[in-house]
């Protein structure tokens, strides 16, 4: 039996804000000569500039997120998610203050239907048992997976690790390359 709800991670897995391309890349890249490159582990920036120093690139970046676009295949995969009949969390490791402006994102390039939009310092709170949990961060895809949620996930250097270990006697796939493989397994299960 599916999950009746998805809990959607949006930095990193709707849009690029750390690997190259995104905002935050290229202005880490300017300010702190950090190579244009995709990270190869999560606290990448802490070789470069302070946690304050980066938080304040990030919430620059989501200021203007309106500007960029999803990644391919993000449309796609609420569609997929619609048809299958979950509800959709947005969620989203950010200020709270942000949360009208990633709605507005969100509205904007046609990422519909959800049915909320949380930013906050944890969506740890939001997961349950079955839900299906989308999310880059590997403290996010850990605690999901342990909590008996299904994880799906694009592959990062930086997961890569958290994503083997959900192939630990469990059903969840290691992670996916883009957006459709991600929508075409949802579909199929």
């Amino acid at each position: 039996m599916n999950p009746k709800r998805a809990i959607l991670d949006v930095d990193g897995i709707l849009w690029a804000l750390t690997a190259p391309p995104g905002p935050v890349a290229v202005a880490l890249h300017k300010k702190y000569r950090v190579p244009l490159v995709e990270p190869t582990h999560w606290n990448f920036h802490q070789d470069f500039c302070t946690d304050e120093q980066f938080m304040a690139l990030v919430n620059e970046a989501h200021a203007m997120q309106i500007a960029f676009p999803p990644f391919e295949g993000a449309k796609q995969l609420m569609e997929v998610l619609d048809q299958k009949g979950y509800e959709v969390v947005i969620a989203s490791h950010r200020i709270k203050q942000t949360a009208h402006t990633l709605q507005k994102w969100l509205n904007k390039y046609e990422l519909q239907p959800y049915s909320g939009v949380y930013c906050g310092s944890s969506k740890h709170f939001l997961i349950g048992v079955n839900d299906l949990v989308i999310d880059d961060s590997p403290a996010t895809i850990e605690f999901a997976q342990k909590g008996g949620a299904q994880v799906l996930s694009l592959k990062y250097a930086y997961n890569a690790q958290a994503m083997q270990g959900l192939n630990n006697g469990t059903p969840n796939p290691v992670g996916f390359d883009n957006l459709e493989e991600i929508a075409t397994w949802i579909r199929a299960h």
